[in-house]
């Protein structure tokens, strides 16, 4: 049997509204510097991305320097697919108009 360990982690979560989409949950988790990991939730739907290499960056400053399409194809894990690509990439720009 394996011991177990817990870690505390910094997490902080935004409700956000926009414009012709449904509200959007985002959670923003800070395990150490430049790494980190984002949760996006929106109409029963959910995305989530790990980056563990972001420099010094939080995961937040991180996410307001890439551009949508990059975040969107790593919150779909790569699998970037006609209309659901769209919608992703439609939330993460008003995630990312949220963080300004």
């Amino acid at each position: 049997m394996s011991a177990v360990t817990v870690e505390k982690t910094t997490v902080e979560l935004m409700r956000i509204t926009s414009p012709g989409l449904d509200p959007i949950s985002v959670i923003f988790q800070d395990f150490e510097a430049g790494k980190g990991k984002v949760f996006i939730e929106c109409y029963g739907r959910a995305w989530s991305a790990y980056w563990g290499a972001m420099g010094d960056s939080t995961i937040r400053q991180f996410f307001m320097d890439c551009n949508d399409y990059y975040l969107a194809n790593c919150l779909m894990g790569g699998l970037s697919v006609g209309r659901d690509e769209k919608y992703v990439t439609r939330i993460v720009a008003a995630v990312r108009e949220a963080l300004k």
